[in-house]
């Protein structure tokens, strides 16, 4: 028990660094998580939102139109 408390300071510092560096990496795991679903949604959303646009121009229209290639 003697050896235990007399190294447990050591033990502290180096498992508190290592915890604190793997908690970061834990932070940006979900955080690219959080951004990449976000993007979905949002790419779903507005694929849903021009699908039933009422103003939807047919793409042979588009193509007599000055200055669109």
């Amino acid at each position: 028990m003697r050896i235990y408390l007399i190294y447990f300071r050591t033990y502290t510092t180096t498992y508190g660094s290592l915890g604190a560096v793997i908690l970061l990496l834990v932070w940006f795991y979900l955080t690219g998580f959080a951004i990449l679903l976000g993007g979905e949604i949002n790419s779903e959303i507005g694929k849903q939102l021009t699908s039933r646009s009422p103003h939807k121009v047919p793409a042979k229209a588009r193509r007599g139109r000055p200055g669109k290639s």
